[in-house]
């Protein structure tokens, strides 16, 4: 099983242009492996959306907190 070193180093040369044949050798690791990860990773549009909720849920977490959610819910304090 691979680390997640290894994983983000063969997306970022495929995401480079690099063959499978080239991404095999700079990794050392077999040519089907990198074939395997080829079709687990994720496409450019999908990968922007993780990323854009990411960055939306931290914003959230940061604007609000929960003495704030506690007032608006009950307006007699």
């Amino acid at each position: 099983m691979l680390d997640k070193f290894a994983i983000n180093q063969i997306w970022s040369l495929l995401h480079e242009g690099c063959g499978i044949r080239t991404v095999a050798r700079m990794t050392g690791v077999a040519r089907n492996t990198v074939r395997r990860s080829q079709r687990n990773m994720p496409s450019r549009e999908a990968w922007a959306a993780i990323q854009e909720a990411r960055r939306l849920a931290l914003i959230s977490s940061l604007i609000s907190s929960p003495d704030e959610e506690e007032t608006l819910r009950d307006p007699k304090n």
